[in-house]
């Protein structure tokens, strides 16, 4: 039989005719519906509290047989690895906002020409050009040699005539002596222009083609060009007249080359007990040669092209 609500059950009464021997027939069910209810609640109750101890009761058994270690299991120990950086987590509660600026041209070219970090220059500052390294002579620094006087002989005996360079901003000489039976030097001249420089080997050569000649019986002079990469090129040749037996022979060779590129004017000399014959000469400039050709390339400096 399935248990009615009161509500139910109080309709049905009221639709049964009441009988005169039992007037408090309907409050006595009524009563007794709610006792079943009451106590079916408190059974319920009473059962569910049941159920909880002995499940409570069997956790602490269970517990205290695995011992403290054992009751739960363990958490996993973390696996060594090896450190790495630090991960930066940004609050949840407040979200990071990343605001794109479009560049501004003024400001853009401003920072590009400013420095880039602390050790760079600014593109503004103007590159510095380093002075030019002094010209080197062939055997600048060579053992044997050592600095010397201009001394550029060109004529011998009575007529000797030493022409000095005027307007000059350098001169170097540097010499050695006894160097395989002969005297050495070379050197260089630098004029204040390029018009005083060929002015001076003018003069050389007029004083050099104007010495007393071989028919005098005093000297012989010999006076050439010498090729080569400069502006200007010139070879003298002297020697004075030496008598053996009665024939004269024009030996104590000596002979200066010079080699002119814009202001700057490089000579070589060679003195030796040869005799002046064009083998001789043609030999001397030879050893003469390097020495031009090594210091004719660094005199662009003195050029208006400039090197």
């Amino acid at each position: 039989m399935s248990p009615i609500s009161e509500d139910e059950l109080r309709a049905r009464l009221r639709s049964v005719e009441p009988s005169p021997a039992a007037p408090g027939l309907a409050d006595h069910i009524i009563g007794q519906g709610r006792s079943r209810q009451l106590r079916r609640r408190w059974l319920t109750a009473l059962a569910t509290a049941a159920a909880v101890a002995v499940i409570g009761v069997g956790v602490v058994a269970v517990g205290d047989q695995l011992g403290p270690d054992d009751a739960l299991p363990a958490s996993p120990s973390p696996t060594p690895t090896s450190a790495q950086p630090t991960p930066t987590v940004a609050p949840t509660g407040t979200p990071t906002v990343t605001t794109t600026v479009s560049p501004d041209p003024s400001s853009t070219a401003s920072s590009t020409s400013g420095p880039t970090s602390a050790s760079a220059e600014p593109t503004s500052t103007p590159s510095r050009t380093s002075a030019p390294a002094p010209v080197r002579l062939l055997h600048d620094g060579r053992a044997g040699w050592s600095p010397g006087e201009l001394e550029i002989s060109l004529c011998v005996g009575d007529a000797r005539v030493f022409p000095a360079p005027r307007g000059t901003t350098e001169m170097r000489v540097i010499r050695a002596d006894f160097v395989a039976g002969a005297n050495m030097s070379e050197g260089l001249v630098v004029f204040s222009s390029s018009a005083e420089a060929v002015a001076y080997l003018a003069d050389v050569r007029r004083i050099a083609r104007g010495c007393t000649d071989e028919s005098s019986g005093d000297t012989k002079v010999v006076v050439d060009r010498v090729d080569g990469p400069w502006g200007e090129g010139l070879s003298i040749a002297s020697a004075p007249r030496q008598s053996y037996d009665g024939t004269p022979r024009w030996t104590g060779l000596g002979v200066t080359v010079f080699a002119r590129v814009g202001a700057g004017v490089t000579f070589g000399q060679y003195a030796s007990k040869a005799e002046l014959t064009d083998e001789a000469v043609a030999s001397d400039i030879a050893q003469l040669r390097p020495a031009l050709e090594h210091v004719a390339p660094q005199l662009c400096r003195y050029t208006q092209a400039g090197c």
